[in-house]
């Protein structure tokens, strides 16, 4: 029972790999999670910091998503610049949180979801979406 309510955290070498990620310094990464998800805010929080170290810019918009027609489950990494975005996939697999799925409700083929208040710092290159802890 722990282990299911357990909130998600990154690991020491999670944090430390994405410290070393120092050759995407001055790139941005948009990091979002939902608004009132105090545990996704925490997780996305630790890649903040720890990408920070490695003078990635930071786009922050923890706390900003509302669900509209989905809901994002999991950690979603996505995003133009396809070796940063396969990096932090290896990087956060480790303990699968580079997974995510959707749920989806509402009219077919009609998916909303709502993000307010973006902090940006120029253009971001990936997007790292910290969506609801799924329930095992």
């Amino acid at each position: 029972m722990e282990e299911a309510i357990a909130p998600r955290r990154l690991t020491p070498k999670q944090v430390q790999e994405l410290e070393s990620l120092t050759q995407f310094s001055g790139r941005t990464v948009d990091i979002r999670s939902y608004a009132n998800d105090a545990e996704g805010y925490l997780l996305g929080s630790q890649m903040v910091d720890a990408l920070s170290k490695a003078h990635i810019g930071i786009a922050d918009n923890r706390f900003t998503m509302q669900a509209g027609t989905q809901v994002f489950i999991g950690v979603s990494i996505e995003g133009a610049d396809k070796t940063l975005v396969a990096k932090l996939h290896a990087i956060l697999a480790e303990n699968g949180l580079g997974k995510a799925t959707t749920i989806s409700r509402g009219v077919a083929g009609v998916s909303v979801s709502m993000s307010f208040g973006k902090v940006g710092r120029g253009p971001t290159v990936a997007e790292i979406t910290v969506g609801l802890k799924p329930i095992k």
